[in-house]
């Protein structure tokens, strides 16, 4: 092992003696201009996206190449971002960026942890289902993006507009979070219901029916199905699974303070302690790692 040592010495102390016997001009690197930094604007839409990027270090995009959303170093996303350029349309979708999503949240928060790009979509499809489907949002470990800014976004119901801000928020902290190891799941959230993961909770308690089964008193907020052949889309199925997982588990925690504000849920889960517990462990931990009330996005 020492002779192996001397070895790589020699050889690096040689490497040294050789680079540094030939001389060559210095090198100077320039960098390269932003081409897609954003300009002081009147218009309404770049207006808002300059605003954003000097307040906030955020691009939000709505002119973009695939490469800029298909592609990450960590994953290779099969959609695509129909882009919108009707300018009328554009500005109805900063409108509602800011109000289901960029507006809920402090500057503080925005500054320190809103991920480097935002796009807005006409619309988003996934290639698997031949461009059929119009996902509300999606992410990655560089952006979110903004969906279904399109024709009829004026005349978009109460419903569908909390359908996609509940998607975009669930792909911030479930998705962009996650995906750059953001967010830890604090430990003791999982462990009060750790033993009852995956469990077909009929056979478990017992019961007849799945509706019987109380699954808030094992901290779950509902039940889940799963597929009897592998050609048997699970939800179909009856709902009487636990969740696999802590992750199924919190993503359902996430859903529900996202689509109702505190003193609904407390009344939903009175008289129920591994829920109590569970919602009072995730709400310390954001308001302790993030300084923000998770309620504040239902509001």
């Amino acid at each position: 092992m020492k002779l192996y040592f001397k070895y790589i010495l020699l050889f690096v102390g040689m490497s040294v003696l050789f680079t540094a016997c030939y001389k060559e001009d210095d090198i100077v690197a320039e960098l390269a201009e932003d081409e897609k930094r954003p300009e002081p604007s009147d218009d309404p839409v770049d207006g808002y996206i300059y605003d954003f990027f000097k307040n906030y270090e955020t691009y939000v995009f709505y002119n973009y190449d695939t490469l800029d959303y298909q592609w990450e170093f960590m994953d290779n996303h099969e959609v695509v971002f129909v882009e919108q350029s009707d300018r009328l349309l554009l500005e109805e979708g900063v409108n509602l960026l800011e109000a289901i999503f960029a507006g809920l949240y402090p500057d503080d928060f925005k500054k320190k942890h809103f991920p480097p790009y935002i796009f807005l979509a006409d619309s988003i499809n996934q290639t698997i289902y031949d461009g059929e489907l119009n996902l509300a949002s999606f992410k990655g470990t560089s952006f979110v993006a903004l969906g279904r800014i399109g024709d009829n976004i004026a005349d978009y119901t109460e419903e569908e507009i909390q359908e996609m801000k509940l998607s975009i928020n669930l792909d911030l902290w479930r998705g962009y979070f996650v995906l750059n190891d953001k967010f830890k799941i604090p430990a003791e959230f999982g462990q009060v219901s750790e033993e009852y993961y995956g469990l077909n909770m009929l056979d478990h308690t017992g019961v007849d029916w799945w509706e019987d089964i109380d699954f808030y008193e094992y901290g779950f907020w509902k039940g889940y199905g799963k597929p009897i052949y592998w050609w048997y889309p699970s939800w179909l199925s009856d709902p009487y699974y636990s969740p696999n997982d802590v992750n199924e588990d919190l993503d359902a925690y996430f859903e529900m303070i996202f689509t109702h504000t505190e003193s609904e849920l407390l009344a939903m889960i009175d008289g129920y302690p591994k829920m109590k517990a569970k919602y009072n462990i995730l709400m310390e931990y954001v308001e302790n790692n993030y300084g923000f009330n998770l309620h504040d996005v239902a509001n």
